[in-house]
């Protein structure tokens, strides 16, 4: 992690137990906002005891008679919460007289309104705003996303919401409003069931709040760690000096995707496996951090974890574990590093795959203190034991699960400080002409450990390799890797693998694949000679129409691609790179090409694929393997010069 981390006073010194509650009167209302092109027609608001409020409203009027609502209904005796579902889209909408001033920002200015003031938005991955009322009554404004992800379609099911969303009337699907009589009707029958889903959406998550008496969040992350620091954490954990902090906060990177193949590519007969809990784990496995002491050291020290700046020749490597700098996810490979910044997992590691030759070395050791204990163990060991011994249908899995794996990026979150408008990571010198980074400053979250943070992500990127190393993996994606090995141990504990699934692999570059069932793999192999165009040619029309695509393509991921696993596929198919799709304009998106936010516009957009890179079943490219191999008909399950990876 390259940023420059600002840490508030109150951090400074560590992180303390929580002491704060539950509030004695909460005042629950939720709000959702109708739109057609963008623009508002209808504001619904709902408090659990009367019916839905239904307030007609244009763009013009809607932030006052938002502002009417609230005053009227939020006490200065109680703690007022408005909970909507996809806060950034209905926020902007009540603001969207003011949203070009407001959400070119990051952390937009206030606000004043005749009835109150907009003293907070917040409005970066994490949204929530605050109101001040003139009657001196605050109202919290929260997303119920902040904690469950998905559609409330979907989560009122699986939630088993007592009010279930309803499937939107034909012409809300088609973002238009009302025409008639009998379409308002509709509408209305439609917003009255999705506002009490929200709403019993949103008294779900007060109810968690109270049963472990914890005062109101704003995300999920942020009610792991309230839940975390009330009842696990007995005593301070002190904050990382500013000589250790500094090459901690470089060695914080994300999870590791990566492919270890040429692609694109199709391989038969993969193996799926993924981590029980990989970062939880990780967390389990911490050294003892409560009291201690940092110790400088100029050799590796394998006793203890600790950071290091390593220079020196890395050895080529197939599954590279050695970072080359603070900046990214790019691995040394057959080059030599200079003062790189490393953990003492992935070090350890790369010593004991014999990958590195150290010629240099610095860094610093944490020696735990006698008393010293890691909360994050029985925290982590409670929720996980809770959420194996429930079933996935039990809404209490959901909450085990939230809590179990929304903790850990707390440790490494930050907020970037902003009062100017986005800018670029890097910026031009105006008096040198020289391109210089653009000093970005950063204010730590609420239990930022930099050192804790890095300890549990290098820690699974240095498992993961471990893995990769043993089982010859083909990619993997933070806590999950793929094989053509079916001799994988697995488990049910904490950190041991899982065989989710098997079958054959479409895979285009790092996490944009498709893997098929083993009944398309055997129809594609056997039937059609190993070619999956053929195969396409004849069932996608089917494929297409079918009501469950998980039966034949049973685990996919789209990161970067905009469409479903049928545009991949028919792009695939015919070999092209371009396809349409539909897409709503986000604020910041909407403001910096001009165009009207909340709107759906047709996009075109391109994977940038080049298939003559493609490589068959034999292992060459395609074009390789015409021009070398003149026997070859690109039926490459029959092909004499197949060969395993």
């Amino acid at each position: 992690m390259d940023k420059f981390v600002t840490i508030p006073p109150y951090l400074q010194d560590g992180i303390d137990p929580l002491k704060r509650s539950y509030p004695k009167k909460i005042n629950l209302i939720v709000f959702d906002v109708e739109t057609e092109e963008g623009e508002p027609y209808l504001i619904t608001f709902y408090n659990g005891e009367e019916s839905p409020t239904y307030l007609k409203v244009t763009p013009e009027n809607i932030l006052d008679k938002f502002m009417k609502f609230l005053i009227d209904n939020c006490p200065q005796t109680k703690t007022n919460l408005l909970f909507a579902h996809n806060l950034q889209f209905d926020l902007t909408v009540v603001l969207n007289q003011y949203e070009n001033e407001l959400f070119q920002y990051l952390e937009p200015p206030k606000l004043s309104h005749e009835l109150g003031t907009f003293t907070k938005i917040f409005s970066q991955k994490t949204w929530f705003a605050q109101v001040k009322l003139d009657n001196g009554a605050y109202v919290k404004l929260i997303d119920t996303g902040n904690f469950f992800k998905g559609s409330l379609y979907n989560l009122s099911r699986k939630l088993n919401l007592d009010h279930k969303k309803r499937s939107r009337p034909d012409f809300v699907d088609e973002g238009k409003k009302p025409s008639n009589r009998k379409e308002w009707q509709k509408l209305y029958l439609y917003c009255g069931a999705e506002i009490k889903a929200t709403y019993d959406l949103a008294e779900y998550i007060l109810q968690k709040h109270k049963g472990y008496d914890t005062y109101i969040t704003m995300s999920a992350p942020q009610f792991a760690s309230k839940v975390f620091k009330k009842h696990y954490l007995a005593q301070r954990i002190p904050q990382v000096p500013e000589k250790v902090r500094w090459l901690a906060e470089r060695t914080i990177h994300g999870g590791r995707s990566d492919t270890f193949v040429e692609c694109p590519i199709l391989i038969p007969d993969v193996h799926y496996f993924d981590y029980n809990s990989f970062y939880p784990w990780a967390m389990a496995n911490l050294p003892p951090i409560t009291g201690g002491e940092w110790e400088e050291v100029d050799d590796f020290v394998n006793e203890f974890e600790g950071f290091y700046q390593v220079s020196g020749y890395v050895r080529e490597c197939k599954h590279p574990v050695v970072l080359k700098n603070a900046g990214g996810m790019d691995y040394a490979s057959g080059k030599r590093v200079r003062r790189t910044p490393l953990s003492s997992y992935e070090l350890r590691e790369a010593l004991d795959k014999e990958e590195i030759e150290i010629a240099e070395i610095t860094g610093y050791i944490w020696k735990p203190g006698e008393n010293s204990v890691n909360p994050f163990k029985p925290y982590v060991g409670n929720f996980y034991g809770k959420k194996q011994k429930t079933p996935k249908n039990d809404p209490r899995y959901q909450n085990f699960k939230l809590l179990l794996n929304s903790l850990y990026g707390k440790t490494y979150q930050t907020n970037r400080k902003t009062d100017y408008k986005e800018e670029p990571r890097y910026k031009v010198d105006q008096e040198t002409g020289n391109v210089k980074k653009n000093e970005i400053r950063y204010k730590a979250g609420g239990i930022y450990l930099p050192h804790v943070g890095s300890w549990i992500t290098s820690m699974c990127r240095a498992e993961l390799h471990n893995a990769l190393h043993k089982y010859d993996g083909i990619d993997c994606a933070t806590d999950s890797f793929k094989t053509k090995r079916n001799d994988v141990p697995t488990g049910e504990e904490l950190g041991e693998l899982d065989h989710e699934y098997e079958g054959m692999l479409l895979l285009i570059r790092p996490k944009l694949y498709l893997m098929f069932s083993p009944q398309v793999q055997e129809e594609v192999m056997n039937d059609y000679g190993g070619d999956l165009r053929a195969w396409l040619n004849a069932n996608l029309s089917t494929l297409e129409e079918s009501d469950s695509i998980k039966d034949l393509i049973p685990k996919y991921a789209l990161h970067g691609f905009w469409g479903s696993p049928i545009q991949l596929l028919k792009l695939y198919q015919k070999k092209e790179n371009e396809y349409l799709v539909d897409h709503m304009n986000k604020i910041r998106e909407a403001i910096r090409e001009g165009k009207q936010a909340r709107k759906m516009e047709e996009r075109k957009r391109s994977i940038q694929i080049d298939w003559t890179e493609e490589v068959g079943l034999c292992g060459l490219k395609k074009g390789e393997a015409v021009k070398e191999r003149e026997l070859c008909t690109g039926a490459c399950s029959k092909c004499p010069y197949v060969r395993e990876f």
